[in-house]
């Protein structure tokens, strides 16, 4: 369900006309509806409640749309944040994302990246390889904590999709044989938090 609808032949968004805003503010704008982002935020975490141990946690991707506004408004639905970069993570954190709801995935995460975050805070790096993992408990060891990660999951199974682009099989990118998942789970400190995550 959205809150985007035709009246009358004109489309309106909420109870506002968008012919209304686009004669007050000029076009090209972008509109988004507060009722739709808070509507799906609810259905996903109604969706995964009482999955995994403790409190699921619904991660908004913050790639898919930085503005402030759209993040303070899953902020205040409960949805939490997956970042990829310490900048995503700095707005995250203005637009109001506890620390302890923010996970921070991708590659090529810096050492200052990740110094950043386990000095603000966060629920878990997702890391990408054992190498990974070990720069950032290297990191984490500098600056006496222990950081909470997860190591990448991969099935034996393919997926529909271009070979270039399609992942988590064991030939394609982003895979990583059981021995160095591992290999990652020995670097993970015993009190890591067992919350479930979905982005």
């Amino acid at each position: 369900m959205d809150h985007f609808q035709l009246r009358g032949g004109e489309l309106w968004c909420e109870d506002v006309p968008l012919k209304a805003i686009a004669e007050g503010v000029g076009t090209p704008v972008y509109v988004y509806s507060t009722a739709t982002m808070v509507r799906h935020a609810e259905v996903m975490q109604a969706a995964i409640a009482g999955c995994g141990e403790g409190e699921p946690l619904v991660a908004y991707a913050v790639k898919a749309n930085p503005n402030p506004a759209v993040l303070a408004t899953l902020a205040r639905a409960g949805l939490g944040a997956d970042v990829v970069s310490i900048g995503e993570y700095v707005k995250a954190r203005a637009a109001g994302v506890p620390a302890e709801r923010i996970v921070f995935s991708g590659v090529g995460k810096t050492e200052a990246e990740m110094a950043a975050a386990l000095a603000g805070g966060l629920l878990q790096f997702n890391v990408e390889s054992v190498e990974e993992a070990r720069t950032l408990a290297a990191v984490a060891s500098s600056m006496g904590t222990v950081a909470s990660m997860s190591p990448p999951k991969r099935t034996r199974r393919s997926r529909p999709g271009l070979p270039t682009t399609s992942s988590g099989s064991l030939r394609r990118k982003r895979s990583t044989p059981i021995a160095k998942r591992r290999a990652c789970h020995r670097l993970i400190s015993p009190a890591s938090p067992s919350t479930s995550a979905a982005s």
